[in-house]
């Protein structure tokens, strides 16, 4: 998220669009996409691992780290426990 932009990565693009990470958030549906710090939302079928206060995603053939937020790695975690993924 950049201010009121946000860039959305797709496999072999990513678009920028003019609205909030709040507004995007309401849009997508939560059992796909999680919010995982106020810059970052993840698709959860992409997340490989949490390690510290970091979640491994898969991007193509390579691992990215991102950040977790304080506010979302509890409800994070739980909600990793709570559907085996």
């Amino acid at each position: 998220g950049l201010k009121d932009y946000v860039i959305i990565k797709l496999a072999k693009s990513r678009l920028v669009t003019l609205q909030t990470m709040k507004s995007l958030e309401d849009k997508l549906p939560d059992k796909i996409f999680k919010r995982i710090h106020r810059s970052y939302i993840v698709n959860l079928d992409k997340l490989e691992a949490i390690v510290g206060n970091t979640v491994e995603i898969k991007e193509g053939e390579q691992q990215v780290k991102l950040p977790i937020g304080k506010n979302y790695k509890e409800e994070l975690i739980a909600l990793i426990n709570e559907n085996k993924l």
